[in-house]
């Protein structure tokens, strides 16, 4: 398993009426290695082959992060990377990085200039108007085959991914197959 080094760190998130709630993972270390579970920890760009790249941390400096549109200094937030012959696969967990910050770190990472897919989470929930707009040009810049925002992209978030690029964007979700 690959995690993040910050894995076992307390977390929390503000909740309804500003409450702070435990978001912290509900396991530990030793349960995980009792169970046989080989555990690497990172926060730089892990290679799992020449194609495969777990990011480590993804820097914010090409866009703001996406976090109910409020700054997400979490660094946790991870992507996997995939070399494709057309060009870069980013598949996000929930994009708290930012989309921006995403694509051009995978860029920076491996070596490639363009993106090909992106496949995740893209946190569009909780998002201006404005600020989807700003991500959807982007990513129409980056003239991407495919594109699938699933889960916190949000009903209006995909509404907008599919404005922008409909050839490119696909419905996501549990069991989906992409052929790439």
């Amino acid at each position: 398993m690959i995690a993040h080094a910050n894995l076992f760190t307390k977390a929390y998130a503000t909740g309804e009426g500003g409450k702070l709630e435990d978001i912290s993972v509900d396991f530990t270390r030793e349960y995980l290695e009792s169970k046989g579970v080989d555990l690497v920890l990172i926060r730089e760009p892990y290679r799992i082959t020449n194609e495969v790249i777990v990011s480590g941390e993804i820097p914010r400096k090409w866009g703001p992060s996406h976090i109910g549109a409020v700054t997400d200094e979490v660094p946790d937030d991870m992507a996997l990377y995939i070399k494709h012959p057309s060009g870069l696969i980013a598949i996000t967990g929930c994009g708290h990085s930012g989309v921006e910050n995403i694509v051009e770190y995978g860029f920076q990472v491996t070596g490639l200039s363009k993106l090909y897919a992106i496949i995740g989470g893209l946190h569009f929930m909780g998002l201006s108007e404005d600020r989807i707009k700003q991500v959807t040009n982007y990513l129409v810049s980056k003239s991407p085959s495919i594109v699938v925002g699933t889960h916190c992209t949000g009903i209006l978030g995909i509404a907008a991914l599919y404005n922008a690029l409909p050839k490119a964007t696909r419905l996501g979700g549990v069991g989906l197959v992409i052929e790439l």
